[in-house]
């Protein structure tokens, strides 16, 4: 088998022996891998670095090759299969993830990956329970801006927050939406075997307007929406937390909420979650274990200006 590409700027091409199960040479820049799929079947992959401007008239070839030349046309009776392509602007190789076969073939998130750099990655390997991206084609999107959806109480997950038992700061700005009247739907919540002593963040739609709840070890402190928003439109929920003087606030499309105390611990440990509610979306989602509240309305106007929310 040969592979060929003009991706990096210029011709670079590797050698497959299918039978050895090996790459015999190469001219890409990194090294590219083969890894053995099982049944036969060989995934072959590459790390390229495109140049600045690049118009490539060969993104990606693959040819039989018969020791002599790429265009041998075979000898009637044996070949190769070759299925599936997957690109990623990412310096990784990713798992495969299959787009189902609808009329215009819809594309799920199996894996979230944080920005920050610290490996804050959320994931869901259950496919059912996997947010959609692309629905039938298109791209799914709130606003002319991509977004991932739950279509039935799909979530993203990891092990933790990570920031332990209160106290601890914390800052949270989210871009939600909630297609269902005079319902809660879950931006994201951590869950502990400790009472639930954890927090919830929700994109609100009923009459008790709340954004987050606190659920401390004894008690439980409820943070209400500024105002009642019974619509499906895009929302900015800020949260803020101070370990040092325990006070707590809620914004709401840059409205402020109630404000209160701390009052109980509070564990983040165990498990957090994005999403979980169907018929709703996430667009973004920023954590800080910092109190970000004296900058909250320049880090709010950042948000809003690539969103046009309020």
């Amino acid at each position: 088998m040969y592979v060929d590409s003009e991706i990096e700027g210029t011709y670079k091409n590797a050698l497959i022996n299918l039978t050895a199960g090996t790459i015999t040479s190469t001219t890409f820049t990194n090294t590219p891998i083969l890894s053995n799929e099982g049944n036969g079947w060989y995934r072959f992959s590459v790390n390229v670095t495109t140049p600045s401007i690049v118009s490539p008239s060969v993104p990606i070839r693959v040819f039989l090759y018969n020791g002599v030349s790429i265009n041998y046309a075979g000898n009637g009776t044996s070949g190769a299969y070759v299925w599936g392509f997957q690109f990623s602007k990412t310096s990784e190789v990713k798992p495969y993830r299959k787009t189902t076969a609808t009329a215009g073939g819809s594309g799920f998130v199996s894996i979230w990956y944080d920005q920050s750099g610290n490996g804050n990655d959320l994931s869901q390997v259950t496919v059912a329970n996997q947010p959609r991206i692309v629905n039938n084609g298109d791209l799914e999107t709130k606003g002319n801006k991509v977004s991932i959806y739950s279509v039935s109480s799909d979530l993203l997950t990891r092990a933790s927050l990570a920031f332990g038992n209160y106290p601890f700061n914390l800052s949270v700005f989210s871009v939600s939406y909630n297609e269902v009247a005079l319902a809660n739907a879950s931006v994201f919540s951590t869950n502990t075997p400790l009472a639930g002593a954890g927090i919830q963040h929700f994109c609100d739609r009923r009459t008790q307007k709340r954004n987050t709840i606190l659920y401390g070890a004894t008690v439980v402190n409820t943070y209400d929406l500024s105002v009642q928003r019974d619509d499906s439109n895009q929302r900015l929920l800020s949260l803020f937390m101070n370990a040092s003087t325990n006070a707590t606030s809620a914004f709401d499309n840059g409205n402020a909420g109630t404000a209160g105390t701390v009052t109980g611990g509070i564990h983040t440990e165990t498990a957090f979650n994005v999403l979980g509610t169907s018929s709703s979306g996430i667009q973004e989602l920023i954590i800080y274990k910092a109190d970000n509240s004296a900058n909250r309305t320049g880090i709010e106007s950042n948000i809003n200006s690539y969103y046009s929310i309020y």
